[in-house]
């Protein structure tokens, strides 16, 4: 199961700023939830980012769920708004 987020870093002021923020959502995302994680677009935008993260089951439900709850933490996170996210089953 795999999601791809569009991404709003109101607060960024530079790339350096994006990185320390994408790098922290996707430490965080890696232990709470243990996904693989990437950014995958929009790379020298300063204020946007495109992040995919995928996770392996067996069992679909369990999948969509730890999918469902990483992006649920991620709408909590007061530094990014989330503006569009898309599910994939691979």
């Amino acid at each position: 199961m795999g999601c791809n987020m569009e991404i709003k870093l109101g607060q960024s002021c530079s790339l350096k700023d994006k990185r320390r923020v994408i790098n922290s959502i996707k430490e965080r995302l890696k232990k709470n939830f243990n996904l693989a994680l990437a950014e995958v677009g929009t790379m020298n935008e300063w204020q946007y980012a495109e992040l995919a993260m995928v996770t392996v089951s067996n069992d679909i439900r369990h999948a969509n769920s730890v999918i469902s709850k990483a992006i649920n933490f991620i709408e909590k996170d007061v530094r990014i708004e989330l503006l569009d996210y898309e599910l994939e089953r691979l």
